[in-house]
C-alpha cells in the first residue's frame, strides 16, 4: 500500500527536515533523511544547589517503600553519600510491618502507585502506628486531584517523577536537619 514511507515523510516534516529518493534502475533505491541538529547543554552530576545543602543523615532510618527495583536504587544511590540507615519495601504490606518493627525510622519516602496497596491507604496505617512519622510521597501523577489526596492523607512533601538528586536532597533537609 505504500503507507510507511508516507508515515516516514509525516514524521520527517514534523521534525523539520528532509527526505529525498535516489534511485537507478538495477541498482536499488536510496532514500536520504536529513534531520536537524540541535546540541544540548548536559548538565553536571553535581549541581549548585547541593553545594549548598548540609544534609546530615548521622544513621538515620529512612525507608522507601517503591515497588519498582531500579527506582528505589536509584534512591538508594542518591542517598548513599549521605550516612543513613536505609531500609526498603517493594509493597504497601512490607512497609506496614517494617514500620511496626522499627519504631525508631524517620522519615518514609512513599510511592503512591503500588499493587496490593497504594500510597494512601499505606499512609493511613502508618499513620496509626506512629502518626508523628514524616511521609514524603512519591508520584508520576501530578494532576491537581492526586496532589490534594495526597495532602489530605497527612503526607508533609510530594516528589514527582522522575526523581531529580537536588529536590530529592533539598527536601530531606527541610525535614532531618
Amino acid at each position: 500500500m505504500g503507507l510507511g514511507l508516507s508515515i516516514v515523510k509525516s514524521y520527517v516534516n514534523i521534525l523539520g527536515g528532509n527526505i529525498s529518493v535516489n534511485s537507478e534502475l538495477n541498482k536499488g533505491t536510496e532514500f536520504i533523511i536529513e534531520l536537524p541538529y540541535l546540541p544540548v547543554e548536559i548538565k553536571k552530576e553535581s549541581s549548585d544547589i547541593l553545594k549548598n545543602i548540609e544534609l546530615k543523615g548521622d544513621g538515620k532510618k529512612l525507608l522507601i517503600v517503591e515497588d519498582v527495583a531500579d527506582n528505589a536504587e536509584l534512591i538508594k544511590e542518591y542517598l548513599m553519600p549521605y550516612n543513613f540507615n536505609i531500609l526498603f519495601a517493594n509493597n504497601g504490606l512490607k512497609a506496614i510491618e517494617i514500620v511496626k518493627n522499627h519504631k525508631d525510622i524517620s522519615l518514609i519516602l512513599l510511592d503512591i502507585k503500588m499493587p496490593e496497596m497504594d500510597g494512601y491507604e499505606v499512609c493511613r496505617n502508618i499513620f496509626q502506628i506512629n502518626p508523628n512519622i514524616t511521609v514524603i510521597g512519591i508520584t508520576a501523577f501530578t494532576q491537581e486531584e492526586e496532589l490534594n489526596k495526597m495532602k489530605f492523607c497527612g503526607m508533609k512533601a510530594i516528589l514527582s517523577k522522575p526523581l531529580s538528586k537536588d529536590i530529592l536532597i533539598q527536601t530531606l533537609e527541610n525535614f532531618l536537619n
